[in-house]
């Protein structure tokens, strides 16, 4: 069985037939939800190599966070390894800390990219 998505599922009911089914979108058996979930995973980043670029370019918390428009404390928690970040979270701070987004990955993300 097929789905095409248009604002509501249709299930392939037979080979000639469609039914619209009013439940919730799917893409591929995968919920919008979970679609969107999905795309918000935390990409890998090495929280030293963070902390470590941000004060070779003499930055504090206080203005890399600033200048990457997240809190001071969402900031901390990444640069800690308490969370991850979005890939445009991600995007954010090497755009604030001058560089690539993969230079904050890990060691072995790079020779994998």
């Amino acid at each position: 069985m097929s789905r095409l998505v248009v604002g509501r599922k249709l299930a392939l009911v037979g080979a000639d037939s469609c039914k619209q089914v009013p439940t919730k979108i799917m893409v591929c058996g995968m919920s919008e939800h979970a679609e969107r979930k999905r795309r918000r995973r935390p990409l890998p980043m090495d929280p030293s190599l963070i902390a470590r670029r941000r004060r070779a370019l003499g930055m504090t918390i206080t203005q890399t966070a600033a200048k990457a428009r997240i809190t001071k404390g969402y900031l901390s928690q990444i640069e800690s390894g308490q969370r991850g970040g979005s890939p445009s979270v991600v995007l954010q701070i090497a755009a604030a800390l001058e560089c690539s987004p993969d230079d904050l990955a890990p060691a072995g993300d790079k020779a994998a990219a």
